[in-house]
């Protein structure tokens, strides 16, 4: 039962720390990039993130969209505009 019990305990420690929020910083050539409503290139555009402005972000690691917080707005970005 302890076995279980440290296995059980050790997994969602992995499983939140994947998970755990990060700063980020915009890397996109135009200097600033979109944060949308939906994980869509087509979404609502509900904020603009500019390079050098820190926003936390949270890695999803089965999907190309990040939830960012960001100016009291949480939206999305795609990951290949976070570094």
């Amino acid at each position: 039962m302890r076995i279980l019990t440290f296995i059980t305990l050790l997994y969602f420690t992995v499983l939140c720390s994947l998970n755990a929020q990060k700063l980020g910083y915009i890397n996109d050539p135009d200097g600033y990039t979109n944060l949308r409503s939906e994980a869509s290139a087509k979404a609502e555009v509900i904020g603009i993130i500019v390079r050098g402005q820190e926003f936390t972000y949270y890695p999803e690691h089965n999907s190309s969209w990040w939830k960012v917080d960001f100016k009291f707005r949480t939206g999305v970005v795609h990951k290949s505009r976070i570094e």
